[in-house]
């Protein structure tokens, strides 16, 4: 007997906030606010199944998303049954709004007086989040799968810190309708920060995920999805250092525009898979929290959620879609941890869905703890403990799998 067919729908929602100026900005310094929007933020989803079972892949154009707002968005995915089969990431945009807490107020530009956080946009975002999630899934159509694995021309991207590794991997997933042929989703899973509009642009916009998915859609129709792979320490775009506002925007465009052809091109070129192989299982994970200044901005009410004590759980997963596994990672893993980590799964494609499920920040190969270079991403990362942890629930799941 044949496994039933795969059937795929995909949605997006524009979740820019109702006014664009003023909002906290995420970021670089706290404090920043936005004057507009050049483009709007958007949360795309992409929806799965195969007869009983269920997977639905959000991104969203957020700096990062804690693990109790996921829950909150998962809740509201009412359809979904197993609310586990949500797997929710951030794209990192460093032009999006707060939606973590630590880009509010501050005393004499320094001192955190206050969260970023609105809770009526927070209170939007879920709505609109959960209100696409429940579009993609009553779209669902049989689907046939193409997965692809291509490099990404080493010049749109440069690793900042001195002997910093490269990342220049990505995988791709297209979704074509079985009646009608045409597109409902293409996926790219790619590592450079979002960040090319840098410190002083004060316009919300995805980065360069947003022309990526832009010119998606006008190449081949359908959703487009951009998910990040390990971006930290620190993976960024090619953009000069000292590039004016027009220059960086019109950046953003030709990189958006370079990822969609690669993308849209690898996927031609790959076959179509007739019976792909569909699983997917999570794991939770204890990971020891040793930074004093996540501590301390929890009990300040700057950071919402419970990073109190000395631990935080949260979700590992592991999926596999026809020839590609894909492993989530709570956080911006270096690209050396990327290389590690993707060496665990046998599949000839394999991805990280990284700022997944929960933003713990930098994830440092321990070794970079003793490294001054690293200075700036100790005091953005849970500790040196993370990176073994995270290893060992990889490991877990792609022997399960």
């Amino acid at each position: 007997m044949s496994a039933p067919a795969l059937e795929a729908g995909a949605a997006r929602a524009d979740i820019s906030p109702p006014d664009a100026v003023g909002a906290f900005m995420a970021g670089f310094a706290p404090n920043r606010r936005s004057v507009g929007a050049l483009e709007p933020l958007e949360a795309t989803v992409l929806y799965l199944r195969r007869g009983p079972d269920e997977l639905c892949l959000v991104s969203v154009d957020c700096i990062g998303l804690l693990r109790a707002t996921i829950e909150r968005i998962r809740q509201r995915a009412r359809d979904i049954a197993r609310k586990t089969d949500i797997i929710v990431c951030a794209t990192h945009t460093h032009s999006g709004v707060d939606t973590m807490g630590l880009w509010g107020p501050t005393i004499l530009k320094v001192i955190p007086r206050g969260s970023g956080v609105d809770p009526a946009y927070m209170d939007l975002l879920v709505e609109r989040i959960g209100d696409a999630i429940a579009r993609a899934r009553e779209t669902a159509r049989p689907a046939a799968l193409r997965t692809a694995a291509f490099q990404v021309d080493s010049d749109w991207t440069r690793n900042d810190r001195k002997g910093g590794g490269r990342y220049d991997d990505a995988v791709a997933i297209g979704l074509d309708a079985v009646e009608g042929g045409e597109r409902i989703a293409t996926l790219l899973n790619f590592a450079s920060h979002p960040e090319s509009l840098w410190e002083h642009n004060h316009w919300l916009s995805p980065d360069f995920p947003g022309p990526f998915r832009r010119h998606v859609r006008e190449a081949v129709g359908g959703e487009a999805l951009y998910f990040s792979g390990p971006l930290g320490g620190m993976l960024t775009p090619n953009v000069p250092k000292d590039a004016d506002e027009t220059q960086r925007r019109d950046y953003i465009e030709r990189l958006g525009r370079a990822l969609a052809v690669a993308t849209v091109g690898a996927l031609e070129a790959a076959a179509p898979d007739a019976e792909p192989a569909f699983s997917h299982r999570f794991r939770m994970t204890e990971f020891q929290l040793a930074n004093w200044r996540f501590k301390l901005m929890t009990t300040l009410g700057i950071i919402p959620g419970a990073w109190r004590g000395h631990s935080v759980e949260t979700e590992v997963h592991h999926v596999r879609l026809g020839q590609l596994e894909l492993l989530s990672v709570p956080g911006e893993p270096v690209p050396e941890l990327g290389h590690r980590i993707v060496e665990r799964m046998p599949g000839p494609h394999r991805g990280l869905l990284c700022l997944g499920m929960d933003e713990f920040g930098y994830i440092l190969e321990p070794a970079m703890f003793q490294d001054r270079e690293y200075a700036y991403e100790k005091t953005m990362s849970l500790g040196p403990a993370t990176a073994g942890t995270l290893l060992e629930a990889c490991d877990a799941l792609v022997e399960a799998a």
